[in-house]
């Protein structure tokens, strides 16, 4: 348990990175590696090496108990903190996101994006669907935290801000809600 909550205070943590940069300095300039077709790959591949990662710890702090995680969700919340980070914050996610491959974080940007597209086709959202897949990664700031408009603007449906100063208990129960809504009930 005592995992999951530094989990949870490492997202929350995120506020920290919120003001840090865009993507780039500009951006508005066109990257030319932003449409490097190995980027997605290489993001994957980044992704399985987190997870089998975060499973060897995971069974090295808990060896006796059945625990489960989605490596999935984890590793893009982790993402999309790194897309808001500069200096030592960003250099940490890099290596632990194994991002080594590339600095640029258009590219990185480019790969998170066309993956998220792939599986909205792949899986949709449709009811009638046998298989479902639904991602809860949304980063909650305070409404006071100032967030570039250009990072509201590239991750619209993963930022959102709340009233955490004034309302803390309805906003925390707007987010379960939220979770155990998008989830079908599944995580409550």
């Amino acid at each position: 348990m005592k995992f999951f909550a530094s989990i949870v205070a490492l997202l929350l943590s995120a506020a920290i990175a919120a003001n840090a940069q865009c993507l780039a300095e500009d951006d508005n300039v066109q990257h030319s590696k932003a449409d490097n077709p190995l980027a997605r790959t290489r993001l994957y591949k980044g992704e399985s090496i987190f997870t089998l990662k975060l499973l060897e710890a995971i069974n090295a702090a808990t060896p006796s108990e059945n625990v489960f995680f989605s490596p999935y969700s984890l590793y893009h919340v982790l993402l999309l903190m790194y897309f808001g980070a500069k200096s030592e914050t960003e250099q940490t996610l890099r290596k632990g996101l194994e991002l080594h491959w590339t600095e640029d974080k258009p590219v990185v940007w480019q790969a998170y994006n066309v993956g998220k597209k792939a599986l909205a086709m792949r899986f949709g959202q449709n009811k009638a669907d046998e298989i479902q897949f639904v991602s809860v990664d949304k980063l909650f700031f305070g409404k006071q935290i100032p967030v570039k408009e250009c990072m509201e603007d590239k991750f619209f449906e993963e930022i959102e801000k709340l009233d955490f100063e004034n309302d803390p208990e309805s906003q925390r129960l707007y987010i379960n809600n939220w979770v155990e809504n998008t989830t079908h009930g599944e995580i409550t």
